[in-house]
């Protein structure tokens, strides 16, 4: 905290147990999910509460920083990935792209590799009010872990959305939420969400 505004960075919201595994996985439909969308008690997803960037002209510069990660298990065969944020008013419903890496290799040409990925991402409010506007850019990292045998293959994505900045309804309570796919099937491909941190800037 630098104390010349008097804020800090504030939790909001610590995933409370593992995500949603997804495996073997090939399209880009909303069953995709890695954050929690069951709705139980210890399974809780993150709600961004209505208005919670502001009136019209009051929260321009507002921010988030959403982090996480998991472990990340490759396939048979070299296969694509890809990765992304939504910004959803219904849980396990894509609702509005917030940024997204591009199908990518998750190790590179090595297969059947056991790792962890991890990404973060900052989303900023340009425009208040009910048609609220962001922009958001991030990153996303993997690699093999906890493997003193094999380092290979380590990859690291940007992310963002083709259309900046984003829009979504203020008014309404959102859901922030990460997906992902795999773009070929195997038996053994699989993504998990462990940790998944949404901070308050501002």
């Amino acid at each position: 905290m630098s104390f010349l505004t008097g804020t800090q960075a504030e939790l909001l919201y610590a995933m409370p147990a593992t995500g949603v595994a997804i495996t073997g996985t090939v399209s880009t439909a909303s069953t995709n999910i890695l954050t929690p969308a069951t709705g139980a008690a210890t399974q809780q997803p993150f709600q961004l509460p209505a208005y919670f960037f502001g009136a019209a002209g009051g929260a321009q510069g507002k921010s988030l920083l959403i982090q996480g990660g998991g472990t990340l298990l490759n396939g048979a065969t070299t296969q694509s990935m890809r990765f992304a944020l939504y910004c959803n008013s219904t849980v396990n419903v894509q609702g509005v792209l917030l940024a997204a890496t591009g199908l990518f290799s998750p190790f590179g040409t090595t297969v059947s590799q056991t790792g962890t990925f991890f990404f973060e991402a900052l989303i900023t409010c340009t425009q208040a009010g009910t048609a609220t506007t962001l922009n958001t850019v991030g990153r996303f990292m993997c690699g093999p872990s906890a493997n003193t045998a094999t380092n290979t293959g380590s990859v690291t994505m940007l992310m963002s959305s083709s259309t900046q900045p984003t829009g979504i309804d203020n008014k309404v309570a959102q859901y922030l939420e990460a997906y992902a796919h795999f773009g070929a099937t195997t038996t053994t491909q699989a993504a998990t969400l462990t940790n998944f941190l949404v901070w308050g800037l501002n």
